[in-house]
């Protein structure tokens, strides 16, 4: 089951966020200010959490009269409302994580929720955090990648070392290669086909689909 978690980053293409969510099946769920794209999208959340002090009292009352159920932390508090959103989803049961927003002009915060993708992978869930040219995905073992010839595949280890690095489907290809933090080697490498694969034996890989 996958849930969708709309956060309070960027995101610049309210039409390309309607295109990866299906109201039917998934579970919608604002992090706080992720409320205000969801209204500005059209979208209805199936529920909003966080300490709201970045949502408009406007739009929380739109979804209040919605009948929106809403859950309220406290402003300190232990983890950020983006953390506390994906808990929801988990407590739930579910075991696959879309994230919206995940993205934006605070380093710290894009770099959290990256780390945050990161240890949702190693306790068995399935993430992906996407806007209009970026789709990252955490790699444990083998993860299938979809898109155009020519777009931009690039592997970041997070992890000291990832060993027995093997991709089939891209332009320049590993085979059992072993890639270090902070190597800039697997950067900008592109898909030669439609569909392209990532295989890794040990370590954690972020693997990046991106555009100009």
């Amino acid at each position: 089951m996958r849930a969708v978690i709309i956060t309070n980053g960027l995101i610049g293409s309210y039409s390309f966020l309607k295109t990866l969510i299906n109201p039917e099946q998934d579970l919608i769920i604002c992090a706080d200010g992720g409320s205000e794209h969801a209204l500005k999208a059209g979208i209805t959340p199936n529920i909003i959490v966080g300490d709201f002090d970045s949502a408009s009292s406007k739009t929380l009352a739109v979804f209040k009269e919605q009948g929106i159920p809403f859950i309220e932390y406290p402003a300190v508090k232990d983890k950020t409302d983006t953390e506390l959103a994906i808990d929801y989803a988990i407590s739930k049961g579910y075991n696959e994580i879309l994230l919206f927003g995940g993205f934006g002009s605070r380093i710290d915060h894009t770099l959290a929720n990256i780390m945050l993708l990161a240890s949702l992978s190693q306790k068995g869930i399935k993430v992906r955090a996407v806007d209009e040219n970026n789709d990252l995905y955490v790699c444990l073992n083998k993860i299938e990648i979809l898109g155009d010839p020519g777009e931009y595949i690039s592997l970041i280890p997070l992890t000291a070392e990832v060993n027995g690095v093997t991709t089939h489907g891209l332009a320049y290809k590993l085979d059992n290669a072993v890639l270090t933090l902070g190597s800039t080697l697997p950067l900008s490498n592109r898909l030669s086909q439609k569909r392209g694969t990532v295989e890794i034996k040990d370590g954690i890989l972020l693997v990046i689909k991106a555009k100009d």
